[in-house]
């Protein structure tokens, strides 16, 4: 069974990684250095703001032209002077991103748990979060290797400026096309990555600190959870009158759509709905209450509703509560101290049926019109032409079945029937 687990939630990771925005993956998945970037073109314009003050100082300062050398240094120290004010910009922005990502990952996280959960059950879901909290350790790695990358190329500014240059002699313009792209070799080497090795210290801390804060404790809880709906469904088992769940999530809904021994009509009883043709009824009210096409894509609708609940409706409400919300760590400097996320799940046996009852029970749903029909609605006029034809014998082959069953003790004229 081991085995099995981890091999679902091999097959599941990368997908529950993507879902949550937690990619890290090779060069190619970015989604945590993403969601803290400053958007593209304010960074563009951030840089061609300096671009263009760098370049009108070296005009006013050198006039017509100015060596190679002249021009190496000028730039050199003009983007440097600078540095300090566009990269406190460039990181107040990151930090910005930073509290947006802190607010936003953890709903989204428990989002896509609460979803897995009714898709692969409790101990694939247990199993992903074990392998998310280490991958967010090695994330951190990753990213202070990579931040140690981007600081090592930040030091080599004088050499792209000149490499950009061209040529190591004579005397150039400001406005040659050589001193346009050493400028931008400047700020790209001296300003933006360093702004690239910001960004990936804040996104290695914040990795870290979610699987300290949120994932962590997730774990915890949902472990315990879990736990507690094992022994209360083995003590429904040796309880007599109790209503088991005796696995969760099923994955044998022809079982699920039988009638039980316990509640088919003894032989002195007659039913209108004979039990043999409930299954079909079964997947055609369940079809339709879900609002799906088809009974694959309905069970996973009422598995997911009925094991993770919905948050917009009152009465099914979401599978889990944040008790104590996850703040952010002490280096974003914000009022609230530091924190880990608490939660309350309700997965229980008693939160499961009721969340069923009330799936069942829902407002114009073809379950709720079912269950609450009476005879006269059974035999009502308002029906197509046909099925009313068809319910009526039915109910009478069961009303002369139940007479029958019933003599001598009772008797009816079958001729006024």
């Amino acid at each position: 069974m081991d085995e099995v687990i981890e091999g679902l939630a091999d097959q599941a990771f990368t997908r529950f990684l993507n879902q949550c925005g937690l990619n890290e993956r090779g060069r190619e998945n970015n989604q945590i250095l993403d969601a803290l970037a400053v958007p593209d073109a304010e960074l563009q314009a951030t840089c061609a703001g300096v671009a263009r003050e760098v370049h009108e100082a070296g005009r006013d300062h050198f006039g017509a032209k100015a060596s190679v050398g002249e021009w190496v240094d000028f730039l050199v120290d003009e983007v440097n002077i600078r540095r300090a004010g566009v990269l406190k910009h460039l990181k107040d922005r990151l930090r910005d991103g930073c509290l947006t990502w802190v607010e936003e990952v953890p709903d989204r996280v428990l989002g896509i748990v609460g979803e897995t959960l009714a898709e692969q059950g409790a101990q694939v879901m247990l199993k992903l979060l074990s392998k998310a909290m280490a991958e967010m350790e090695h994330v951190r790695g990753e990213l202070h290797a990579e931040r140690q990358e981007e600081l090592t190329l930040a030091e080599y500014v004088r050499s792209d400026v000149s490499d950009a240059i061209g040529v190591s002699r004579g005397t150039l313009s400001a406005e040659s096309e050589s001193i346009s792209r050493a400028l931008q070799a400047a700020i790209q080497t001296g300003v933006v990555h360093r702004y690239y090795a910001a960004q990936r210290e804040m996104a290695a801390s914040l990795a870290q600190d979610l699987a300290r804060g949120v994932l962590a404790p997730l774990t915890d809880t949902l472990r315990d959870a879990a736990h507690g709906l094992r022994v209360a469904v083995e003590a429904d088992r040796a309880s007599v009158g109790a209503t088991p769940i005796e696995a969760w999530p099923r994955h044998d809904p022809p079982a699920d759509r039988r009638v039980p021994d316990a509640l088919r009509p003894g032989r002195s009883l007659a039913s209108v709905i004979d039990p043999d043709d409930f299954p079909a009824l079964f997947d055609d009210l369940t079809t339709r209450s879900s609002g799906r096409s088809g009974k694959v894509d309905a069970w996973r609708s009422v598995r997911r509703v009925v094991i993770s609940g919905d948050e917009e409706s009152p009465t099914l409400g979401r599978w889990i509560d944040t008790s104590a919300k996850w703040t952010a760590p002490e280096w974003l400097a914000v009022d609230a101290p530091p924190g880990m996320a608490s939660f309350t799940v309700r997965i229980s046996r008693d939160d499961l049926l009721r969340r069923s009852r009330g799936w069942l029970n829902a407002d114009g749903s073809a379950w709720r019109v079912f269950l609450s029909q009476g005879l006269r609605g059974y035999l009502s006029d308002d029906l197509p032409v046909a099925e009313l034809a068809s319910r009526e014998d039915r109910f009478l082959s069961a009303l002369e079945a139940a007479f029958e069953a019933a003599e001598p003790l009772a008797s009816v004229d079958l001729e006024i029937l």
